[in-house]
């Protein structure tokens, strides 16, 4: 038997590092355009919460005027990159304590760089025999695709 996990909003709550990352991104905004970094912080979760993931720095830089390709690089660098505080979740620990003689596999998409971010900050590496992060094999190769199954 063969144990195949998933990594966001399955081992740990994935909203957590999102918060985390919109934090320090209001950080660095705040810095950037003299602005409150409290209230940087709940337009960007205002907008997460009204229109999903994709422009959410975009949108905001554009509504302050503030637009450039230089400023969304370095928002993106501070999300996907920041200390994050993620931990997994208790009933996802006490699973992998359970079973961790068995041949336990990750299989995750998103960003290749953020997802091992992810990954080592869990410290994921001890529970799991293989992890797969689908982004490596290509985009086209994301979940449903059996790439990262076969393999």
């Amino acid at each position: 038997m063969i144990l195949i996990f998933d990594l966001d909003d399955t081992l740990y709550e994935e909203i957590d590092f999102v918060k985390g990352g919109f934090q320090e991104v209001s950080k660095f905004l705040a810095t950037q355009l003299n602005e409150d970094q409290n209230l940087i912080y709940k337009d960007l979760y205002k907008n997460l919460v009204s229109n999903g993931r994709g422009s959410i720095f975009d949108d905001y830089l554009k509504n302050k005027r503030k637009y450039s390709k230089r400023l969304i690089k370095k928002c993106l660098s501070k999300y996907r990159y920041h200390k994050t505080n993620i931990k997994l979740n208790n009933s996802a620990y006490q699973f992998l304590m359970e079973y961790k003689k068995k041949p336990l596999y990750l299989v995750t998409d998103g960003n290749k760089n953020v997802q091992e971010h992810k990954v080592r900050s869990l410290n994921l590496d001890n529970w799991f025999k293989k992890i797969y992060i689908t982004h490596r094999y290509g985009i086209q190769n994301s979940k449903p695709s059996l790439i990262a199954l076969e393999k």
